[in-house]
């Protein structure tokens, strides 16, 4: 399992895994994809923020991208996740671990809170103890990884 930043190349396999899997895993939930929409979401993490993949034997198996925000009632900035998903056949592999600590990383380097949203799949108790293992609190339904947490890892 190998660890990247996206490059301009990786745009498409990201939008292909986004949409061939994580939206056919959760379709009967979702609504249909608009693809010139997901390539400009992308596009604007890309451009705002950073995108990291996980690549097993060349192919995109993981991915998550994030950039700074603005809390909703505050003007103080935090890292926003727009998208973490492991493909089903790498879930057992190291990339959600590897693709978290890319993340912190990144907010790290900016000085500024981490929060995943991580709002479908299952197995949520799962979900709460590998998010608490790498230095998470669960907040309702989102996961806070915050700056001081970040300076003592």
């Amino acid at each position: 399992m190998k660890i990247e930043e996206a490059t301009a190349e990786d745009v498409v396999p990201i939008a292909r895994v986004l949409v061939d899997e994580f939206h056919t895993e959760y379709e009967n939930y979702f609504p249909p994809v608009d693809v010139k929409k997901t390539i400009e979401y992308i596009g604007d993490h890309y451009h705002r923020g950073k995108i990291f993949v996980a690549k097993r034997d060349g192919e995109v198996v993981g991915v998550t991208m994030a950039k700074p925000t603005a809390f909703w009632f505050s003007h103080s900035q935090y890292i926003n996740e727009g998208v973490f998903y492991v493909s089903p056949r790498a879930r057992r592999s190291r990339a959600a671990k590897l693709l978290t600590t890319e993340l912190k990383a990144y907010a790290r380097s900016l000085h500024l809170p981490l929060m995943l949203g991580i709002s479908s799949g299952d197995r949520v108790k799962a979900k709460d103890k590998f998010f608490e293992s790498q230095g998470f609190t669960r907040i309702g339904g989102l996961y806070l990884c915050a700056a001081e947490t970040h300076k003592q890892q």
